[in-house]
């Protein structure tokens, strides 16, 4: 049976750096969507080829798309697996309704099917990075913007254009800027291969953000959700005060605390660098995050609502308590084989899971629920099991450093299949140690006789990679 045509519809978020719907197209061609909407933003849709739309509260808008001016619409089908799909390079393949809000998507569109953005960023971004300090960087961003400025003022008098397309190439272009510069303080340790813990970038390097507006939130497009994700991730993580575990050290230091009190402990941390509307993202975005991450307890102990008086973050906040309230709730795991593997014999957990699965290959995944990147390899792990499906391989899936019912919670909800032991500290510390673990998600590799192939393994999302090598593996007897 072949898969359904399907349009993915990718929204910028306040609290999330993005969103992917998934929207079927039915047997008359048709397809519709509705979404949650407070502030003018863009929106991304794909159908193998992109289309930008911009939206504002209470707006609805007809689009249609002529499948004979799309080369392969199939294609759409392989994004889910991280392969290449084309950037909207094809001229009226999409056709907006002729009104004001018609033009000015259709505006939008024409402007990035000719910006000059593969010779400014797609090309040489990463090479910008890697090669240059950031004094250069900054010059090299600046003289970019620059060129980006240029076209924008020569499309302008070419083409008659809206006030609200105007608004939008604005926050598009000085936000595209900006999240660049943000990024480069963990592109550039990750390009030269420097611990990112040990690199430093002087206080003068971020005198741009002197130009931000707290409480800019007259339109939102990605670049400035983006922006707004990687600011959040500076104060939190990357200013030598891990925000989120100075406030959970907090709670466990005062569990007798009032949520008042918990409150202003957040806000002056946050309040030291940011105020108005960006303060009550970051806050949100705390908040959101325990309850992504399954801490139940600690986000009703600590989470007070008078923080804001902005409708919207309240409501995603309600919105996703109750979410993980049923999710964890599923805790029926029955079909799946999770197994009791003692914390006395940690030392020699290896040789343990060797014997029980001998004359198989194991392909260990070391994961946990509130570990986004392990939830973003799910799929590819999906896609591994079933291509081995009738072979002697086990996928084993190491959880750690979670509570049971989350933990339960997430094999029930997630549907993963194969076999599955909660570790204890002690045996996730000795496994990290003996197989040189920095982080999860970790693969491992064991063949046949339970002998460690690669102590740290392809991805699933490596795909060719991990077929090829656990297929040699089979091959042994």
């Amino acid at each position: 049976m072949s898969s359904p045509l399907t349009i993915l519809l990718q929204e910028g978020q306040l609290l999330d750096l993005s969103k992917k719907n998934i929207v079927e197209i039915d047997k008359k061609g048709e397809f519709s969507f509705r979404l949650r909407a407070n502030f003018i933003q863009e929106l991304n849709l794909v159908y193998t080829e992109f289309i930008y739309l911009l939206l504002s509260p209470g707006d609805s808008l007809h689009i249609e798309l002529d499948d004979q001016k799309i080369s392969h619409p199939d294609l759409f089908n392989t994004i889910e697996t991280d392969k290449p799909f084309k950037k909207n390079r094809q001229k009226d393949f999409y056709k907006f309704p002729n009104s004001e809000l018609g033009k000015t998507n259709e505006l939008i569109n024409n402007f990035m099917r000719d910006f000059p953005s593969d010779l400014y960023i797609y090309q040489f971004a990463s090479n910008a990075i890697k090669d240059n300090n950031p004094q250069q960087y900054t010059e090299y961003i600046k003289l970019r913007q620059k060129n980006y400025s240029t076209f924008f003022d020569q499309y302008q008098l070419d083409n008659e254009t809206t006030p609200l397309f105007n608004m939008w190439v604005v926050d598009h272009l000085k936000y595209s800027g900006w999240s660049d510069l943000m990024r480069y303080r963990w592109l550039y340790p990750m390009y030269n291969k420097i611990n990112e813990k040990d690199y430093v970038l002087s206080e003068g390097y971020f005198d741009f953000l002197s130009e931000y507006d707290m409480n800019d939130v007259s339109i939102f497009s990605l670049n400035h959700f983006s922006f707004l994700h990687e600011l959040y991730m500076y104060n939190g993580h990357y200013k030598n005060e891990d925000l989120n575990l100075q406030f959970q050290n907090y709670y466990k230091a005062n569990p007798t605390i009032d949520k008042r009190k918990a409150l202003e402990f957040l806000q002056s941390r946050i309040e030291k660098n940011y105020s108005g509307f960006t303060k009550d993202v970051f806050i949100s975005k705390y908040y959101h995050l325990y309850l992504e991450w399954q801490m139940i307890e600690f986000f009703e102990a600590t989470y007070d609502s008078t923080y804001t008086n902005e409708s919207y973050f309240k409501m995603a906040i309600k919105n996703k308590h109750s979410e993980m309230k049923r999710f964890l709730s599923n805790q029926n795991v029955e079909k799946y084989n999770l197994l009791d593997i003692k914390s006395e014999i940690s030392a020699n957990l290896i040789d343990s899971i060797s014997k029980i699965y001998k004359g198989k290959v194991v392909y260990i995944d070391f994961w946990a629920p509130w570990c986004l990147p392990c939830m973003a390899e799910l799929p590819h792990m999906k896609e591994i099991q079933e291509y081995f499906f009738a072979d002697d391989v086990v996928f084993l899936f190491l959880a750690n450093r979670t509570k049971t019912d989350s933990w339960k919670a997430t094999i029930a909800n997630k549907n993963i299949n194969g076999e599955h032991i909660l570790l204890t500290d002690n045996q996730f510390n000795v496994l990290s140690k003996n197989l040189n673990i920095g982080g999860i998600p970790h693969y491992t590799l064991l063949d046949r006789k339970g002998n460690i192939i690669a102590k740290k393994a392809a991805h699933p999302s490596q795909k060719e990679t991990i077929i090829k090598e656990i297929s040699q593996l089979l091959q042994k007897k």
